[in-house]
């Protein structure tokens, strides 16, 4: 019997299997057993196309190609290579050594190997410490040029496999590659923003403590341009975060120009279904809410999304991961980001606006509001209301705050988070109650101040430490220590009012 092997793949997580062939008594027949998804099973004529293809035929006999674990349901086309692989061995005798040999790729019909989705969360999210050497297409060695831990071997057709089984001729290492372009924070999208200095400073606020924003205005505010400039003030992505924002993006497919070194900027329309969003379809793929990990999620028109998609937002908001189950197997993705929603404050956009009419009749509004549940609300630590930009504003020669200087506070204040709970992925936002009840030291008189303004703004508990997570991170950006009187009450215009 010969065993090569690759990975099944589950969300963020992958399993080794073990690529069985033998050939048995029977009717000629090429058998794929193990649970096999549809796409493996059409592999057979890939396969064999591809073979012949390089002037190799399968004999005329019955082979079985076991894919154990055999209560592992298998689906995708990366499997096809390992697959090839392991036929090849079978029909001739090869000296190679692959043992310690992970084989990911597609097969077209004229031996060329296609590059395969998720390949970087495959070997990421394989616990098995055997593997030393990946064996994948070209076309995958952008997103993986940030592991140093293998012996990783591109090949770009089926007969550089077959030359290395029966030839010993040596797989290429060739993984030269040309990172993608950093992310320029020299962009200076907020210097192109005039107005609205209390949005700006919320903004500041979030990218330096991993909150999420409401922002509520009419038309032409500025909300969504102001969350367009949101990632050129976020510190530039870790490798390790890095190569997880990777990986989410792999399994969609959205990887072609190799690693992601920018932090994710998503921007799904109003009119996204649920799993769009949250994650879903068959096999399970992140949705935007996952595909903003680690960088911002932009929800624009908050109020048109369906409630069904809002009210599953709770949770995610919450735990930083979501959590898909289906009947066969239950996936987690991560979904820390800031949440950025913009919405107008009625249908029309206009009411409270001192240049014009409001259409709308108050039962109208109080419709429209209704939308966004107060639980959802809850979970946006920064509430800002847009007023109208002033035109002379507009034509102002005079520059504002750059996004490098904005961006240098963030990340000071971002480096005194990492000191304080000693890991470097973790913001204010995420931390827990027990976190915070250590890490915030707020003097008496403060303390006496926040709990009159709890009880005379009604706040609920969530609301409570929401805010004194808000405080400590405004507390982070002045290079305080301790939580002051005036970082509570900074961060307590920006509770909503209708707490």
């Amino acid at each position: 019997m010969n065993v090569t092997y690759t990975a099944a793949l589950s969300g963020l997580f992958s399993q080794l299997v073990r690529v069985e062939v033998s050939k048995v008594r029977g009717t000629p027949q090429l058998i794929l057993i193990g649970l096999a998804g549809k796409t493996i099973v059409e592999s057979r004529e890939r396969i064999r196309s591809a073979l012949v293809s390089c002037g190799i035929r399968i004999p005329s006999s019955r082979i079985v190609i076991n894919l154990a674990p055999a209560d592992i349901p298998k689906v995708g086309s990366h499997y096809e290579l390992a697959i090839c692989a392991a036929l090849l061995i079978s029909l001739r005798r090869s000296t190679a050594k692959i043992s310690n040999t992970l084989f990911l790729g597609e097969l077209s019909l004229d031996g060329s190997i296609k590059p395969v989705r998720g390949a970087l969360a495959m070997i990421t999210g394989l616990s098995n410490d055997s593997i030393k050497t990946i064996v994948l297409p070209h076309g995958n060695l952008g997103e993986l040029s940030l592991l140093s831990d293998y012996v990783i071997h591109p090949v770009r057709h089926i007969s550089e496999l077959i030359d290395y089984l029966y030839e010993n001729k040596p797989l290429s290492t060739d993984v030269s590659f040309v990172p993608p372009p950093q992310n320029s924070a020299g962009t200076d999208s907020f210097s192109n923003i005039r107005g609205q200095e209390l949005a700006k400073r919320a903004l500041e606020i979030a990218a330096a403590g991993g909150h999420n924003v409401l922002m509520t205005g009419p038309p032409g505010a500025g909300k969504s341009m102001l969350a367009k400039a949101l990632p050129s003030i976020l510190p530039p992505l870790t490798k390790q975060e890095s190569i997880e924002v990777t990986a989410l993006h792999s399994l969609c497919g959205l990887t072609q120009s190799g690693y992601i070194n920018q932090r994710p900027y998503r921007s799904p329309h109003h009119a996204t279904s649920r799993s769009g969003l949250l994650g879903g379809h068959s096999p399970i793929k992140p949705g935007e809410l996952s595909l903003a990990h680690r960088g911002v999620l932009f929800l624009d028109e908050l109020p048109e999304f369906s409630r069904d998609c809002l009210e599953s937002l709770r949770q995610p908001l919450e735990d930083g991961q979501i959590s898909i189950v289906r009947a066969q197997e239950t996936v987690i993705f991560p979904a820390v980001c800031s949440i950025i929603a913009a919405a107008n404050p009625c249908p029309c956009g206009y009411s409270g606006s001192i240049k014009k009419v409001c259409v709308c009749s108050p039962t109208t509004i109080h419709r429209y509001q209704r939308k966004l549940s107060g639980p959802l609300l809850d979970r946006f630590d920064l509430h800002v209301e847009l007023p109208s930009v002033n035109v002379s504003l507009l034509s102002s020669t005079e520059p504002a705050e750059s996004s490098i200087q904005i961006q240098g506070r963030v990340m000071q204040a971002r480096a005194r988070q990492s000191a304080r709970y000693k890991a470097s992925t973790v913001t204010n936002a995420t931390i827990s109650s027990q976190q915070l009840h250590q890490s915030c030291v707020i003097d008496k008189k403060t303390q006496q101040f926040l709990t009159q303004a709890a009880h005379r703004l009604n706040l609920s508990a969530r609301n409570y430490f929401r805010t004194i997570k808000v405080a400590r991170t405004i507390a982070d950006l002045s290079s305080s220590d301790t939580i002051k009187h005036q970082h509570v009450a900074e961060a307590l215009q920006f509770r909503s009012k209708t707490n």
